[in-house]
């Protein structure tokens, strides 16, 4: 599904005329609604991390030693727990040195959630996502969900997430280290 497909179906959802491209200009009331509610769904999404666009990358300071860090960057978290780093005016900030500089350090492992493309995106995911602004679509417009239908497929849609989440995971309590700990002892 592409960005310009899901934004149709929310203009669908409440009888409004489709777009024609994302580049077209003079928009209607409910047209640039819907980008907007489109938008704001999928960063909201795509910031609770999931496998597909979480990570661990390796910054490197520049020759000032600071760290600038990506837009598309929705979170961001050394990887070493000791370490305190937030990010601040695009720039990674360690926030128990209270400084931007980074010279004393070669490298920084962090975890990072990404802004990905919404055609890059896993077709569950896409589905979650347009559900969800489709749904908030018609409340904006209608002042109600005129759909019965949509909290049922939102929950449907959330589940073949979760569970596509889970398999990408390979979640098992039996690795856990307390546990791995406690068979030990048997």
């Amino acid at each position: 599904m592409t960005k310009l497909d899901a934004i149709n179906r929310l203009l669908r959802s409440v009888q409004a005329p489709d777009l024609t491209s994302l580049a077209e200009e003079n928009l209607t009331y409910e047209q640039q609604l819907a980008k907007e509610i489109f938008e704001d769904t999928n960063l909201l999404v795509q910031s609770l991390g999931w496998w597909f666009n979480t990570l661990e990358v390796t910054l490197k300071p520049d020759i000032n030693g600071y760290i600038s860090i990506p837009s598309n960057y929705l979170y961001v978290d050394p990887v070493d727990p000791t370490k305190n780093y937030i990010v601040m005016n695009g720039k990674l900030y360690n926030a128990d040195k209270q400084t931007f500089d980074f010279s004393d350090e070669n490298e920084v492992k962090v975890e990072v959630v990404l802004l990905l493309d919404f055609e890059k995106l896993p077709v569950p995911a896409q589905e979650y996502i347009t559900i969800k602004a489709e749904k908030e679509m018609q409340a904006k417009i209608f002042g109600s969900i005129t759909d019965n239908s949509l909290p049922q497929r939102e929950t449907e849609a959330y589940i073949a997430l979760i569970k596509q989440q889970n398999k990408a995971g390979d979640y098992n309590v039996l690795n856990h280290p307390q546990i791995q700990e406690a068979l030990r002892r048997w």
